[in-house]
């Protein structure tokens, strides 16, 4: 299913977040309106924000602070993809010219620290402890996460836990945020936002493993980035970590001399051989329907309402999509 269809519950006020987001990205210093304009253009398909709208339709009604903190949310998840992007020289996002490579690295980080500064100054404005409380610790976790994900480049001998804990801080810390903070608009008690809370945490898992699969297998036109971009970052991912361990030492150390290089297009094809011979691609996404199948679980603390329904398509959009 299409994005377009599962925010049907709250196409309004996903349009009332999107109204607050260009409100708060707003400036009189003329560069930061011109990177503004530009990383509005780049922005996704606000998968975060909706799930915190979703999350609270699910419980009630869609407060204007549960708005404000769809949008303080999206704003924290923009200036982490900035800082990655530096920080891993990517040159393209979503099909387009990262900030970096278009104005420089300074620039960018700058841009990057104003949307975090903009996104709390949006949160406070809610006047609600418990969702500073949920942001202030998906931060810390981004940032453990992307500091161990740096600390294990080039190393090439992460394993599952490592991964799994690297990917659980870096996206599945904002999914399960996102999942938590609809409940707690609502007033929710502490089984139902617990639960709505790991039912997040589950589903980025399952969608960063789906990322990670696409890597090896999404087209470069769909996805807006180059394949292979983790691994020429020197990042391992569940699909080449899973062949490696499973394949002979012998093989395994003939692949670990090539990705130490700079792969050219046969070196990268031999790669993609390898984790299908050893079902690094099957593994992964046997891992990520079982991340699925829990997150789905998790739901049963929900009432039968179509914002319910929305979010079980969610899980199915993130294992499913081509992008």
């Amino acid at each position: 299913m299409e994005m377009t269809e599962i925010i049907d519950p709250i196409r309004g006020e996903l349009e009332t977040t999107r109204t607050i987001l260009r409100e708060a990205l707003a400036s009189d210093v003329d560069l930061v309106s011109e990177l503004a304009q530009y990383t509005v253009a780049m922005k996704g398909k606000l998968l975060r924000p909706t799930l915190v709208l979703l999350s609270a339709k699910a419980c009630g009604t869609v407060s204007e602070g549960a708005m404000k903190a769809a949008a303080g949310l999206e704003l924290i998840h923009v200036a982490t993809l900035i800082h990655d992007d530096v920080v891993d020289g990517s040159q393209m996002r979503r099909g387009m010219p990262c900030l970096h490579s278009i104005w420089s690295s300074k620039t960018s980080i700058l841009m990057g620290d104003y949307l975090l500064s903009q996104a709390f100054s949006l949160l406070v404005t809610i006047g609600s402890q418990p969702t500073l409380d949920i942001l202030a610790r998906a931060t810390v976790r981004l940032s453990n996460g992307a500091i161990h994900q740096l600390e294990q480049s080039g190393l090439l001998q992460t394993g599952e836990d490592v991964y799994m804990n690297v990917i659980g801080d870096k996206t599945a810390s904002l999914f399960s945020a996102a999942c938590e903070m609809g409940p707690v608009c609502n007033g929710e008690q502490d089984d139902v936002r617990r639960r709505m809370a790991s039912f997040g945490e589950h589903l980025g898992l399952a969608f960063q493993i789906t990322d990670d699969i696409l890597d090896y297998e999404g087209r470069e036109e769909e996805m807006g980035k180059p394949s292979g971009s983790d691994l020429r970052d020197k990042h391992l991912t569940l699909p080449l970590i899973y062949a490696l361990n499973t394949a002979p030492p012998a093989e395994s150390r003939k692949i670990r001399k090539l990705v130490e290089g700079d792969l050219n297009p046969e070196q990268w094809q031999q790669v993609r051989s390898f984790i299908h011979a050893y079902d690094g691609i099957g593994y992964s996404t046997r891992k990520a329907e079982a991340h699925a199948d829990q997150a789905r679980h998790e739901l049963d603390c929900l009432d039968l309402v179509p914002a319910r329904q929305s979010l079980r398509n969610v899980v199915a959009h993130a294992v499913n999509r081509r992008e």
